[in-house]
């Protein structure tokens, strides 16, 4: 306080006022100043009432956000609705491949040599996605409804796994386990461990609100000791960490999979084939055109290629048309007459591919319309193996081949 103070007394560097009372020291461009203790009273009121302010403005900004997001989560769900149910199981299964491909690349340098129950470790990260996936798509679906779905979705999944699986088996013969079989026994093993596996995620949530360390840690110990197996147990201490911390990571990038579902389901296109009349398999969908391309995402080994021709004007027959375009790829195939207009040939190709052989089986199939000599319609078809079990391949073979004869193209 300088002399001019002590001379006329203190003033308030507020309402210029001489301070009568208690006064409050304040500093104002790095100069000390007093301010009486009313104006420190309003600074006070003012400071809490620009608090409040602008708390209230932060709480509806959240309120207007939170709203825009429900209101974009359920747009969005309801997008998703409108698609059909084996659209929505693909997308699922195709996350989920996708994800689980992610999740065991982030934990191989943990495996080194040691054995890994990719079995055991799918079927959780599985049973946990259809987990996450039903309850994003709870909003809108019906139970009933979802429970379809999570059995497509889980059976296309596990067909997905169990083709990654033959195609890194060394050496594949044709003598191997068949695939429709193996597919049954491990989806029927899947819904036995499902459930436990979700009422197991159910009792995690409640144990972290619990704060109960010990039995989080024991959860996370759990599915690594059946996935490392005796490697678990040999580990030393940091090691046996590193490994239930991987339990960790598959159990957060599968409770993820939920964001990705509208993105992939935006990149399943629905065609439909308007140029020939082809009566597929009812569990085949046209995904691709040019060639038309069909499949069964629970036979993941086949692909049914439809490659239309442009009609030809002119007298040759069908049947010698066909002989002619077979002398190139397959000259000693043979050329079945449907009728007089109409002719049909099969030939195989055995073309190895990764180092597996595998099959494919090719018609192609020509069409005069009304007589005449002229030709209306031709086509090729392609059913594309990979490594796929013979007397599976046997029946799809049969089952195709009577279709084919009822093919028509659209003209």
């Amino acid at each position: 306080m300088g002399f001019s103070d002590w001379l006329g007394g203190t003033k308030c560097a507020e309402c210029g006022q001489k301070i009568q009372g208690p006064r409050v020291a304040r500093t104002v461009m790095g100069a000390s100043v007093w301010v009486c203790g009313a104006c420190d009273e309003k600074q006070k009121e003012q400071r809490r009432l620009d608090t409040e302010r602008s708390a209230a403005e932060s709480a509806e900004r959240r309120q207007e956000n939170e709203a825009e997001r429900q209101k974009r989560v359920a747009e969005a769900a309801a997008a998703i609705g409108q698609r059909s149910d084996v659209d929505i199981a693909e997308a699922m299964s195709t996350i989920t491949l996708r994800e689980y491909d992610g999740f065991f690349k982030e934990v191989q340098p943990l495996c080194g040599n040691a054995e890994f129950n990719h079995h055991a470790a799918f079927l959780y990260f599985l049973s946990i996605a259809t987990y996450a996936f039903r309850k994003s798509l709870g909003v809108q679906l019906d139970s009933a409804r979802l429970d379809r779905i999570d059995e497509t979705a889980a059976r296309y999944a596990l067909a997905g796994f169990i083709h990654g699986m033959f195609r890194k088996i060394p050496g594949f013969v044709q003598t191997e386990p068949i695939r429709e079989k193996l597919l049954s026994k491990v989806t029927e093993n899947y819904g036995k461990v499902c459930e436990v596996h979700r009422k197991n995620v159910e009792r995690l949530w409640e144990l972290q609100a619990e704060k109960n360390e010990k039995g989080v840690f024991a959860y996370f110990l759990r599915p690594a000791v059946e996935w490392f197996g005796q490697s678990f147990a040999d580990a030393p201490v940091e090691l046996k960490t590193r490994m239930s911390q991987a339990a960790g990571k598959a159990l957060f990038k599968a409770l993820a999979v939920g964001d990705s579902l509208q993105q992939q389901l935006a990149t399943l296109g629905s065609f439909v084939n308007r140029e020939i009349d082809f009566p597929a398999p009812e569990s085949w969908i046209l995904r691709h055109e040019r060639p038309f391309t069909y499949y069964d995402p629970a036979s993941p080994q086949y692909r049914l290629l439809v490659s239309p021709g442009v009609p030809v004007a002119g007298s040759e027959a069908p049947e010698a048309l066909v002989r002619r375009i077979l002398v190139a790829v397959a000259p000693e195939a043979v050329c079945v007459p449907l009728g007089s207009d109409r002719a049909i040939a099969h030939y195989k190709t055995a073309v190895a591919e990764n180092g597996q052989p595998k099959e494919d089986h090719h018609w192609v199939f020509a069409e005069s319309r009304e007589g005449g000599g002229v030709l209306q319609a031709l086509f090729t078809l392609s059913v594309v193996e990979d490594r796929a079990d013979s007397s599976t391949t046997e029946a799809l073979v049969v089952s195709l081949g009577e279709r084919i004869q009822q093919a028509r193209f659209l003209v």
